[in-house]
């Protein structure tokens, strides 16, 4: 859950020889700078290009570099290396060595010394032994664990946990349960993320959730193609467009491994959902995203028995006559939480209906009788019938 505030301080404020240099609009940036740092995962620190921070904050890159040059924004911008910043912590009237809490790494990465010095100090408050070995445990954001990143980044191998995108810089620790519905503020529940995914994820729980990305055919982090390892199942409007050569293709289709994950049968039912709406209404109707509670009536599909191929079904035949009919087109799974249930259940007793017995005739009487024999049987019966 993000802070409501952060604190200023006045006094600091007007005091600060490197802020006395700049000009009020330049000041005016700043502030909205610190708004920007102050709603970071990472307390304090935005891991973007100055290019994409001026976009942000409505104003030009140069008037963001007179602000770098006069040392009130600290970090490096891309393709440069970010000078480490340490603080030495006071207690008591002693003081402690040195804590670095921005190491040296390459940019982007742009920070606030003030706030990234607060958030050490808000962490470790009150800890009595902060000078000693046996140290509070510290928070999973303090960028004073340079650590924690990196352990967090191998934990996927260097890929989006969501999306399974490739993950340079501009990646973000993630609540994999979100703290607001419960989730430890830990390293156990933190997973890495690119940007896209983190900032749509929000404080879903990872079973409604579904990657923005999939639908997407760039890489968010590094500008290039994603390659999908996930089998499909049919043609779908979420399979990645590829750019390249038909020997590229060939080349990436014999990298994927025969040991790949089975494809998420509930991603698969909203591509079956998608691909039917594309093929009966077309192309210009394809949504841009899946509705919010897709994953929750999919869920719900599956959990009846319905397979892919009796949804896929149920779907073209349900839109082909709502297309005809003149109907609305369905806008999530939602239409159909009603329609599956009712025809999986009659598709069920067609299954189980036992065939009906054909009916059996009584023997006849003249059964294996020769047809004078026949004659004569019934010339028999006339004469009994008449003396009567």
């Amino acid at each position: 859950m993000k802070r409501p505030s952060f604190q200023f301080y006045v006094g600091d404020w007007q005091s600060n020889s490197n802020l006395r240099r700049c000009t009020h609009e330049e000041k005016g940036i700043w502030i909205d700078v610190m708004c920007l740092l102050h709603d970071q995962e990472e307390y304090g620190v935005v891991r973007w290009t100055l290019k994409e921070i001026a976009q942000a904050v409505g104003c030009k890159v140069a008037q963001l570099r007179a602000i770098v040059a006069k040392g009130v924004m600290k970090g490096a911008d891309i393709d440069e290396q970010v000078e480490p910043f340490g603080f030495r912590p006071r207690h008591a009237g002693s003081e402690g060595a040195e804590v670095i809490l921005v190491a040296n790494q390459p940019g982007p990465l742009w920070y606030s010394s003030r706030m990234v010095r607060d958030e050490y100090i808000k962490a470790n408050a009150g800890v009595a032994t902060r000078f000693t070995a046996e140290k509070k445990k510290q928070s999973p954001y303090g960028l004073h664990r340079p650590a924690l990143r990196k352990k967090v980044h191998a934990k996927t191998g260097g890929t989006c946990f969501y999306c399974e995108t490739s993950l340079q810089y501009d990646w973000e620790m993630d609540h994999y349960i979100p703290v607001s519905k419960g989730g430890k503020n830990a390293i156990e529940n933190l997973v890495p993320a690119c940007r896209p995914c983190n900032q749509a994820k929000k404080d879903t729980l990872p079973h409604e959730f579904v990657s923005p990305c999939r639908r997407v055919g760039e890489n968010h982090a590094s500008g290039k193609e994603i390659t999908s390892h996930r089998q499909d199942d049919g043609p779908s409007i979420f399979d990645l467009q590829s750019s390249t050569s038909e020997s590229k293709k060939e080349t990436t289709d014999s990298a994927v491994s025969e040991d790949a994950a089975p494809p998420d049968p509930v991603l698969l039912v909203i591509r079956a959902f998608d691909a039917a709406r594309v093929e009966v209404f077309g192309k210009e109707h394809q949504r841009a995203f899946p509705a919010a509670d897709d994953r929750v009536y999919a869920e719900r599909f599956l959990g009846i028995g319905a397979d892919i191929p009796f949804l896929k079904a149920l779907f073209l035949e349900r839109m082909a006559g709502m297309l005809k009919d003149g109907g609305k087109k369905p806008k999530s799974l939602k239409y159909f939480d009603d329609a599956v249930p009712e025809a999986y259940s009659r598709f069920l007793g067609a299954k189980t209906k036992p065939l009906a017995k054909p009916a059996v005739s009584a023997p006849s009487p003249y059964a294996g009788m020769t047809r004078e024999e026949v004659i004569e049987q019934k010339l028999n019966q006339n004469k009994r019938v008449a003396s009567k």
